[in-house]
């Protein structure tokens, strides 16, 4: 039987000090990585039609605009797409910087002649400041919003300590995909919020799951020590836990592996939102509500 309880400051040890490294990254690379769906920003999206370094791009763009930090990143199946992600630029120098691209990679455009070249503008989008604010704001309602009716539920459900241990784990969660993000430096984009929904919804539905099971548990057991009932009925539900996160993960790996670079961004987070929540399911929020319960029967 695993002993969770037992050895609960253990995990808690785990998390804490994972978490304290993202906030030290956090410091250390001044603040989160935000795309420019949140600070605001211009967005191209090219296929240059032939192969090409990341580090000439840079260069290309820090030479027409100077005083600009491009963010560039390569894509497509023939690794000739790119994306440039720069400050919000104006009409004028958004075109100033296009052209520039397409003289060095496309030599023999002419725009009178409309001949056709493998040089192409998927996009050209410009996301302005507040727009991103506002964007941003409205995803940290979202999420407080879905924790708030998740404790709602899980206190109906089950009783209020259970809720509460329930959100906390969820916190936990998200806290350890931005502590990854941040040790990691990766960029957040829109997508970012949509998979930590995703994953709060995920781990919760783990989580409820071995809470029924310390439910029924504890009807049948009203002499055994709830700490007892919690490592039982976590040990009882560990396999389920495991093939569940198992077979989730199969099919998302093989998304990143697959998939588009848009996929991808939106994988790689479920990817490490499964693999937390799995975890935190088990070792810290069962024990969490066993430490809620011994509190509430020494208080």
């Amino acid at each position: 039987m695993l002993k969770v309880v037992e050895n609960k400051k253990i995990f808690f040890s785990i998390s804490i000090a994972i978490i304290l490294v993202g906030l030290v990254f956090y410091f250390v690379n001044g603040g989160l990585n935000l795309d420019i769906d949140y600070i605001g920003g211009t967005n191209l999206h090219l296929d240059l039609g032939e192969t090409y370094d990341v580090a000439d791009v840079e260069a290309l763009v820090t030479e027409t605009l100077p005083g600009t930090t491009p963010r560039v990143v390569k894509g497509g199946a023939e690794g000739t797409e790119v994306m440039i992600t720069v400050k919000e630029l104006s009409d004028e120098d958004s075109t100033k910087l296009l052209n520039a691209i397409r003289e060095k990679y496309d030599p023999s455009y002419n725009a009178e002649e409309e001949v056709e070249t493998n040089f192409k503008v998927f996009s050209r989008d410009t996301v302005s400041a507040t727009i991103g604010k506002e964007l941003g704001q409205s995803a940290v309602t979202s999420a407080i919003i879905a924790v708030i009716l998740m404790l709602v539920y899980i206190s109906i459900r089950f009783e209020f300590w259970s809720g509460i241990a329930a959100v906390v784990s969820l916190v936990h969660n998200v806290l350890m995909v931005l502590a990854v993000y941040t040790i990691f430096n990766m960029p957040v984009d829109s997508t970012f919020i949509a998979a930590i929904l995703t994953i709060v919804g995920y781990t919760i539905n783990d989580t409820i799951v071995i809470f029924d099971r310390i439910r029924e548990n504890n009807k049948y057991a009203k002499k055994t020590p709830f700490g007892e009932v919690v490592d039982n009925s976590v040990t009882q539900s560990l396999t389920r836990s495991i093939n569940t996160s198992v077979t989730t993960l199969l099919s998302i790996v093989v998304l990143y592996i697959l998939g588009v670079n848009s996929i991808k961004t939106f994988a790689f987070p479920i990817i490490i939102g499964v693999l937390i929540g799995t975890y935190s399911s088990i070792f810290i929020a069962s024990p969490v509500w066993s430490l809620f319960k011994r509190e509430k029967k020494n208080a």
